[in-house]
């Protein structure tokens, strides 16, 4: 346990799962139950949930590669964009009628 800095660069975005999850006022994710969400952490059940990111990214130094997952706070640094304003801003950008599935590209 402790805290390590990496200095690596990021070779691409691993596109294995999803790239966001919906999360509690508190920031942790939370379950879909029928229409609604339950937070485990508040132990509650809400229906506002925000999106945040989950990016699983491939990085790469001298030494080798890993995957690491950029959480919200990282992904929002790096893109200068929350999660949400990327979904809002797709929302606009897209009529959602005529689509089934909606992807975004980093």
């Amino acid at each position: 346990a402790g805290t390590f800095v990496v200095l690596a660069k990021i070779a691409e975005i691993v596109e294995d799962g999803p790239w966001w999850y919906s999360a509690c006022v508190c920031g942790r994710g939370v379950q879909a139950e029928s229409g609604i969400y339950f937070c485990q952490f508040c132990n509650i059940h809400v229906t506002n949930v925000t999106p945040r990111f989950r990016v699983k990214v491939l990085v790469e130094d001298s030494t080798g590669v890993s995957i690491f997952v950029l959480f919200d706070r990282e992904a929002s640094y790096l893109l200068n964009k929350t999660c949400a304003q990327l979904f809002e801003q797709h929302l606009k950008d897209v009529d959602v009628s005529q689509s089934n599935a909606i992807f975004f590209l980093c």
